[in-house]
């Protein structure tokens, strides 16, 4: 199945996701960037608790912004399943990778330390292990 884009959203270092182009965004012409007082109400959430590490797309058009602290937050269709928020970290999250069905997804911080959430099998993590290199980024 072919899906359109509707609009592109804007994550900032620190702040709230905005959507800045797109027929929802700009009240149906296609591409248009909306007023700066509108782009900010349409991000439906609230402030990120650190600079945002990663955004995955969810399968059912939502998506999760992750920060560096380990916040997960979701937006549209995407669920919470949890987040490392509040956990004593040693090193911040650098990236996310969700499911195919979006019932969980998985945290990687820039040591190896992986965190699953949701339906997701916990496989292992290289936290702790002295990896050579800093993490930057997961796929699933």
């Amino acid at each position: 199945m072919r899906r359109r884009l509707r609009g592109a959203v804007l994550a900032a270092l620190l702040g709230t996701p905005a959507l800045v182009a797109g027929p929802a965004a700009a009240g149906g012409a296609p591409g248009a960037t909306p007023p700066a007082s509108r782009a900010g109400a349409r991000a439906g959430g609230p402030a990120v608790d650190s600079p945002v590490a990663g955004v995955a797309a969810g399968p059912a058009g939502g998506y999760w912004l992750v920060t560096a602290a380990g916040g997960v937050y979701p937006f549209g269709a995407a669920s919470s399943q949890g987040s490392a928020a509040g956990v004593a970290l040693a090193s911040p999250v650098v990236g996310m990778a969700p499911t195919a069905d979006g019932a969980g997804y998985w945290l990687v911080a820039a040591d190896g330390g992986v965190f699953a959430y949701g339906y997701v099998r916990f496989a292992g993590s290289a936290g702790g292990a002295g990896v050579p290199a800093p993490v930057v980024a997961m796929a699933p």
